[in-house]
């Protein structure tokens, strides 16, 4: 019987060469998208192009044999419900609240998986590395200290959209920093990564 040893924790996390790391933030597109749009009240547009993207997230990370995380399903339910309440009822109050409650649930999503000992960035990190490295220590590390990121960066971006004294920074301050947070997160995911393997 063949021996597989298991996977070692010197193995650094380095993304997968057939796949981008941008795979990994995909579930964020939604927001990005129709967040400008509702910024101006044009809710049956926003909505519209919300669940559109959600769509096509998931299409294509099934495509890819990728699976879909729990952001991706909570995207689309999302703008699901906010098309039944608008189309429906016309009521515009979650679509026009809707910046400040995805940040609010996200930060909460985040803090509740560190708290059970969860790393929320796992099941994107997921889509860009080998299956190699998954189980490495290295790679929860990672994982662990990256979620912190994006959990002080929806937390930013709640503040933000709540307390931004002109709607243009409450707007694109936090569609500006969880692009800059999408972008440092591999760098700063390598950076744990190989801290934890040198000490």
């Amino acid at each position: 019987m063949a021996h597989h040893d298991p996977p070692q924790d010197t193995t650094l996390p380095e993304p997968h060469a057939s796949r981008g790391m941008w795979q990994s933030f995909t579930g964020l597109f939604p927001l990005v998208f129709s967040v400008p749009i509702l910024i101006f009240r044009l809710w049956a547009v926003g909505i519209v192009v919300g669940i559109i993207t959600s769509v096509c997230v998931i299409v294509f990370h099934l495509k890819q044999r990728q699976g879909v995380t729990a952001l991706d399903i909570g995207t689309l339910l999302f703008g699901l419900v906010n098309a039944v309440l608008y189309f429906g009822f016309g009521n515009t109050f979650l679509v026009s609240h809707l910046d400040v409650l995805i940040y609010t649930l996200l930060f909460g999503q985040v803090a509740i998986m560190q708290l059970r000992g969860e790393a929320w960035t796992t099941q994107y990190a997921k889509r860009s590395v080998s299956p190699d490295v998954w189980e490495t220590r290295a790679f929860r590390e990672a994982n662990r200290f990256s979620s912190l990121v994006w959990g002080a960066a929806f937390l930013l971006c709640d503040l933000a959209a709540l307390f931004g004294p002109v709607a243009l920074i409450r707007l694109y301050l936090p569609i500006a920093l969880l692009v800059v947070t999408a972008v440092a997160t591999p760098r700063l995911s390598q950076w744990r990564a190989r801290q934890f393997i040198a000490a």
